[in-house]
């Protein structure tokens, strides 16, 4: 069950893509070059920075880190509030690939508190299903049900449908393995109506 459970998590930013090695080769090279062409260290470099991070996340854990770490410093010394949450949530995603929980729980409480700072609804169901996840994962199932159901209502609130499918998925997994069977049936039937009306094909599938 286990193994399942981390085989069904699907990493936020939420719509991940599958990209080749050839692909997210192309894309690194495009950043780098973009990288050494900045006249001088500012948004546009933090910006480039995180990008790196996310592509690096796919293919080589340790410098996504520390392109994401390098975005955090950077957001700090120029103040750059947006820099520093984008730079978190890739290092919370970085910790989670990893099966680091305890880290990524930390970074995305902070990045909780930060995105409800600026009142950015996105941002909150985000970090509050990448918290459902996390606790789903290392096995406390309440607190999983209890952020994952706050991002769903956040998500339902923006008319984020695909998003909305996967958090009711995600939830189906959770009442199930509190043994409450009605609730996960009528969540996974709710993540599926939904995967049928966007014509989701792995989505239907899976759920």
């Amino acid at each position: 069950m286990k193994r399942l459970r981390l085989l069904s998590f699907i990493a936020i930013t939420f719509i991940t893509t599958t990209n080749s090695f050839g692909q997210n080769f192309t894309i690194i090279k495009s950043l780098q070059e973009r990288l050494t062409k900045e006249k001088e260290v500012g948004i546009s470099t933090i910006n480039i920075l995180n990008d790196l991070a996310w592509e690096y996340n796919k293919t080589n854990f340790q410098l996504a880190i520390e392109y994401a770490q390098k975005a955090i410093r950077l957001s700090d010394s120029l103040n750059f509030y947006d820099g520093k949450t984008t730079g978190m949530n890739r290092l919370g995603a970085i910790y989670i690939y990893q099966k680091e929980f305890k880290k990524a729980e930390k970074t995305y409480l902070e990045v909780l508190k930060r995105e409800k700072i600026t009142n950015n609804k996105y941002g909150i169901g985000r970090a509050q299903n990448q918290l459902g996840e996390i606790y789903r994962n290392i096995g406390n199932l309440n607190k999983a049900l209890e952020y994952s159901k706050k991002a769903l209502k956040n998500f339902k609130e923006l008319n984020k449908e695909s998003i909305v499918a996967l958090v009711s998925s995600n939830l189906g997994f959770i009442y199930s393995e509190l043994g409450l069977y009605k609730l996960s049936a009528e969540s996974y039937q709710v993540s599926l109506e939904i995967r049928r009306r966007l014509k989701n094909k792995k989505g239907i599938a899976f759920t």
